[in-house]
């Protein structure tokens, strides 16, 4: 994965992290749930 890619995963993340914390709250929102939201795995 090059630098790009990486920074491209990051925005994906980070705008689906945004996006479920301001749905849920930090109390109401999981790891899992973060993670299906930006399409990537949990684990």
């Amino acid at each position: 994965m090059d630098r790009a890619d990486v920074t491209g995963k990051k925005e994906q993340i980070l705008g689906s992290a945004r996006s479920v914390f301001m749905a849920c709250g930090y109390d109401g929102t999981s790891m899992a749930t973060l993670a299906r939201a930006a399409g990537v795995s949990d684990v």
